[in-house]
């Protein structure tokens, strides 16, 4: 059973990195840090924050090689079915 709410810590401690640390090898060095801190707490949603930083998601690839990465987090993700949907919801059927 996992932390779900070390998800949404991951995600805020994200947006603070970004701000403070600019470089992405030294911002990756750090989620080192606090996924292995987080993970000592039972996280086990390493996968949630994707999309929010390249440098987590670098991370990510590299801590776990045989997992296929889902970027459905980022900005451009848009599911398929989206399309298929009025503009307006009085014209759905």
């Amino acid at each position: 059973m996992g932390w779900p709410v070390g998800s949404e810590l991951m995600t805020g401690i994200i947006e603070i990195a970004q701000e403070y640390i600019l470089d992405d090898d030294e911002r990756k060095e750090f989620y080192r840090e606090v996924v292995k801190m987080l993970e000592a707490h039972h996280w086990d949603a390493q996968d949630e924050p994707l999309g929010e930083d390249d440098a987590y998601d670098e991370l990510y690839e590299e801590l776990n090689p045989e997992k296929e990465v889902d970027d459905s987090n980022d900005d451009e993700y848009k599911p398929s079915w989206v399309d298929d949907y009025p503009d307006d919801i009085d014209d759905m059927p």
